[in-house]
């Protein structure tokens, strides 16, 4: 039986305005981690973490 790729890991962060509207998009591929749980800004950088 042919075994099926595995689907590459994603990460997405969405920044939305007060009003909903859409002010930043970033997304990468094939990180360390399935999925984000927690985010913290300190300092202008953003810090994902994962249970």
């Amino acid at each position: 039986m042919a075994r099926l790729a595995r689907p590459a890991r994603t990460t997405w962060v969405l920044g939305l305005g007060e009003d909903g509207r859409l002010l930043h998009d970033f997304g990468c591929r094939d990180v360390p981690f399935g999925e984000v749980t927690g985010v913290v800004e300190h300092a202008g950088r953003l810090y994902l973490g994962s249970l």
